[in-house]
């Protein structure tokens, strides 16, 4: 809200009558208003520039306040003591209630207004326009992107938006510059005060708390689903995968379980994604095909408690030794026990063997091509 209109506001809105000589009329040669008796008005919006000064002198008699930008009026005989105080309490009065609380204030509606604006919000506003909201309102006409756009806010409602972030993030910013706010409160006077300052504080606090009840509320209502329930996700071990649902990667302690929270009626993707060296075996809360599916798109009836299962990958691909520094010196062997565990070679070395259907003696032109993991005997053709 531009200051010019604040100011306005500000005037039209009087909890008591102006005393006869405080009513405002122009000032010949000068820009502003004068205190002066006569039919009261209300006065256009000055110039209203703020001051780095706590008050500043004008050249029409007025002070520019540095607290919101404001002007007070010019201190007479006939204007001053009540009259002062009074205007000063509507200034107060009118910023500091509002007709609700903001976070039960229904944006998304607001924006997917089809014959806006909404004037009863803000007079003069003309945010929610039709020509502002037509791109949002047509894009919400593809099934896709209204899925995806209900899913992206609850994804975003359960991580980077969670009461508990927004929380901590309040705190520790408000630690951060709690050390210098009383001298910024002595020298500016905006905030007023310490207090007025915690109460800010505070209120974002809340915002973080309430809102994200609202806001679902508000897509329920919206999109005409039926609620919402609690989806809870486990991995066997956070050490061989994680779950990602929709747009996020969850990733949580074993056994300890993450929950969020996601709209009935509406398309939820969850996908199992292993880590390297392991791969997907099966869900534990999904049945039938759908417990062995990597990925599920499902529509969520109401709670849904789901453990993502990994297990380890078959070494498909033969290890490769190590090479030797021959800087230390010559590399030596000269034996290896047939007690070794089958699968195993000495340091730096692997055994080879021919294919397993090659003949019981194959002959010197033969190629090796397969790693040796049988036994060390002669049952086993090692020798």
């Amino acid at each position: 809200m531009c200051r010019r209109r604040s100011w306005m506001r500000i005037w039209t809105w009087r909890a008591a009558p102006w005393p006869r000589a405080c009513r405002l009329r122009p000032a010949a040669g000068r820009t502003g208003w004068m205190p002066s008796p006569g039919r009261r008005r209300v006065p256009p919006s000055p110039p209203c520039t703020p001051s780095r000064s706590r008050a500043r002198p004008r050249s029409d008699g007025w002070k520019a306040r540095s607290s919101g930008g404001f002007l007070l009026p010019p201190r007479s005989k006939a204007c001053s003591g009540s009259a002062r105080r009074r205007w000063r309490r509507a200034w107060r009065v009118f910023w500091a209630q509002p007709a609700q609380a903001p976070w039960t204030f229904n944006m998304l509606a607001y924006n997917l207004e089809p014959n806006g604006p909404w004037t009863h919000y803000q007079p003069g506003n003309d945010h929610n326009a039709p020509q502002v909201t037509l791109q949002l309102r047509a894009l919400m006409t593809n099934p896709d992107f209204k899925r995806d756009f209900i899913n992206r806010c609850a994804d975003l409602m359960n991580t980077t938006l969670s009461t508990g972030r927004m929380t901590n993030l309040i705190q520790r910013m408000a630690a951060e510059i709690a050390p210098v706010m009383a001298e910024h409160c002595a020298r500016w006077r905006a905030p007023a005060d310490w207090t007025t300052w915690s109460n800010n504080v505070e209120f974002l606090k809340q915002f973080a708390l309430q809102r994200p009840e609202y806001m679902r509320r508000h897509l329920t209502n919206q999109f005409g689903l039926r609620g919402w329930g609690n989806v809870t996700l486990r991995v066997s071990d956070t050490n061989t995968g994680a779950i990602r649902v929709n747009t996020i990667v969850v990733v949580a302690p074993t056994n300890a379980p993450w929950t969020g929270v996601y709209f009935r009626d509406n398309a939820v993707t969850f996908a199992a994604e292993p880590q390297p060296g392991y791969r997907f075996k099966n869900w534990q809360g999904f049945f039938g095909p759908l417990a062995t599916n990597q990925t599920n798109t499902v529509l969520l009836s109401g709670n849904l408690s789901l453990t993502a299962n990994f297990e380890s990958t078959p070494d498909t691909n033969p290890p490769v030794p190590l090479p030797y520094d021959l800087s230390a010196g010559p590399y030596v062997f000269s034996r290896w026990d047939a007690a070794q565990p089958a699968g195993t070679y000495p340091a730096h070395m692997v055994f080879l063997q021919t294919e397993t259907n090659a003949a019981a003696d194959p002959g010197l032109g033969v190629e090796f091509t397969n790693h040796w993991t049988l036994p060390y005997n002669r049952s086993s053709r090692s020798r």
